[in-house]
């Protein structure tokens, strides 16, 4: 009964996925994409969702191919409890059942440039400069010479696009012991 409330679950979330109004990406829709056992997304939900709302598709692969690279960089993947190798693996189930259909659509040639070749902004905070930098003190942290400094400044890097990420990651997970390759044997003697 669980299984088939959490399948409907999600299968209502496709839907929502395909309406026109965007879902931002900290929305916790997104969390349960990469760890669904069952994919289900049938290629009508995926055309309607590239038809219906790009937004949406886009905020899709960028949450999927984030979430695999994240994967990919922990150091305890492919631990079954801390970077579950199950979850990679729907993330490229998910991948290879959508993006066919990104590039079925022609007029689409513009918008797949700007997703997957240019390279994306990163919003991080930083400290403004001339700011003087106290490690500790004792006192207020945002108090400097009696007037009050704000600390944290938004500013914007750029990381490298998406496309280029994710055939990086792809590439790494082909010859990943433990992933794609069995796992190594450590014998007593190191020598062999």
């Amino acid at each position: 009964m669980g299984n088939s409330d959490s399948k409907l679950v999600f299968k209502e979330g496709i839907f929502k996925l395909s309406q026109s109004r965007a879902i931002p990406s900290d929305d916790v829709y997104w969390t349960g994409v990469c760890k669904s056992e069952d994919l289900l997304f049938t290629i009508n939900d995926v055309r309607r969702t590239r038809d219906n709302s790009l937004a949406n598709l886009e905020t899709l692969l960028t949450v999927i191919i984030s979430r695999l690279v994240s994967l990919r960089h922990l150091p305890a993947f492919p631990d079954p409890d801390l970077a579950p190798a199950k979850e990679a693996l729907n993330c490229v189930r998910v991948l290879t059942r959508v993006l066919p259909f990104v590039y079925e659509a022609e007029n689409l040639d513009s918008w797949e440039d700007k997703t997957f070749w240019q390279r994306r902004r990163k919003h991080s905070k930083s400290k403004p400069q001339g700011t003087p930098e106290v490690l500790f003190d004792g006192s207020n942290s945002n108090d400097v010479e009696g007037k009050e400094v704000e600390v944290l400044d938004e500013t914007v890097e750029y990381t490298r696009p998406l496309g280029e990420e994710l055939i990086d990651t792809l590439i790494d997970l082909l010859f990943y012991v433990g992933f794609t390759l069995p796992p190594v044997e450590r014998s007593k003697n190191n020598v062999t």
